[in-house]
């Protein structure tokens, strides 16, 4: 799906707004940890401190636009104009916190024109300032070092890719993941950085390269992988069909785990697509245990039992193996299983039916 483009102006130049689907925002609270003397302790704005507070407030902003630009993506904006950002303080039980709003209307837009070339075919752009070339320049260069595996990710590297949002990096960092570490609290570290990494990208583009790892890593990056779906809310539902759809029965089962992931906005359309990820998931996983009756060695009585891949025979209402500890879908204990992915899925269908429901 393709991104509205968001801009502070009222019109857009080269394009023709064809309907205005009205205002949107987006709003949020950053708690005072986040700026621990910014209301307090700043003095002077231009002071040492000055770059430090102005790179945290482009953060935030930058955080902001995001989540306009989602909203108007998922209403079918072509673009959001009018954009303006406000800050406010919000103050309470001796605390101060950030509260930033996003504010916009959200229109339909199509070009008027065609591709515009400039002299000698070159095509006319707008121009950069030397501290941006410098980034690219940068960005160019960690991207040779680490296809030559002679990256060094030091606290300046870490610094300048979680900034500058080093997309180009993201298959590097997650083969790192796979490889082991001196200790314990050096990969607890790397995995830190690599989620502040990640939950830094734009939403699409972190959802494209987690869940592209799926595919590929090994079993040690595979947690790390779904947890950062879950946590950054990057539910994608044609991401996970084709994970459903692999040859592969590990990456299918790892598919399932992501179930529980939620998306940032739902619209309407979004009821069909669970309804339709339920009906993949109950036909990618069928029942692999035999259903057996038999009588029991002292009574007539008849048993209702299952008998799993491994041999064993459990009572019919035994939820896990006795000896293997696996469900009737193969699954082991502590992972989503089909049933469950199925509720859970299940659940939101019947949520927002109610919701879109009570709108018309």
């Amino acid at each position: 799906m393709k991104k509205a483009l968001i801009t502070t102006t009222s019109t857009l130049e080269g394009w023709e707004i064809t309907e205005y689907l009205g205002p949107i925002s987006a709003q949020f609270v950053i708690g005072s940890g986040v700026f621990a003397d910014f209301f307090s302790g700043l003095t002077d704005f231009f002071g040492a401190h000055s770059g430090f507070y102005q790179r945290k407030l482009d953060k935030i902003n930058n955080e902001a636009i995001d989540q306009l630009q989602l909203k108007g993506t998922a209403i079918g904006a072509d673009a959001v104009i009018g954009t303006r950002i406000d800050h406010d303080e919000v103050s309470g039980s001796g605390k101060s916190m950030l509260m930033v709003t996003a504010t916009g209307t959200a229109v339909k837009a199509k070009p008027k024109a065609t591709y515009n070339k400039g002299i000698e075919g070159r095509p006319n752009g707008t121009p950069i300032a030397s501290e941006d070339l410098a980034i690219l320049l940068r960005r160019r260069e960690l991207v040779k070092l680490a296809e030559e595996d002679k990256l060094n990710l030091d606290d300046n590297t870490w610094k300048f890719l979680i900034e500058n949002q080093v997309e180009e990096l993201a298959p590097f960092l997650l083969k790192k993941i796979e490889l082991r570490h001196n200790s314990a609290a050096k990969r607890e570290k790397f995995l830190s950085r690599c989620t502040e990494y990640f939950r830094r990208l734009p939403s699409e583009k972190a959802g494209k390269h987690l869940y592209g790892a799926l595919f590929t890593l090994g079993y040690q990056a595979t947690p790390f992988v779904i947890n950062k779906i879950r946590e950054f809310q990057l539910m994608d539902w044609n991401s996970l069909r084709q994970l459903l759809q692999s040859d592969d029965e590990e990456v299918r089962r790892r598919a399932l785990q992501t179930v529980p992931a939620d998306k940032a906005l739902y619209t309407a359309e979004d009821i069909g697509n669970l309804e339709t990820l339920s009906k993949d998931i109950e036909n990618t996983f069928p029942i692999k245990v035999k259903y057996i009756e038999k009588k029991g060695s002292l009574s007539s009585k008849v048993r209702k039992m299952w008998q799993c891949g491994c041999g064993s025979e459990n009572k019919e209402k035994r939820a896990y193996c006795s000896k293997c500890h696996r469900d009737i879908y193969g699954f082991i204990e502590d992972t989503i299983n089909p049933s469950e992915a199925k509720r859970i899925l299940s659940n939101r269908v019947s949520v927002l039916r109610e919701h879109f429901l009570s709108q018309r």
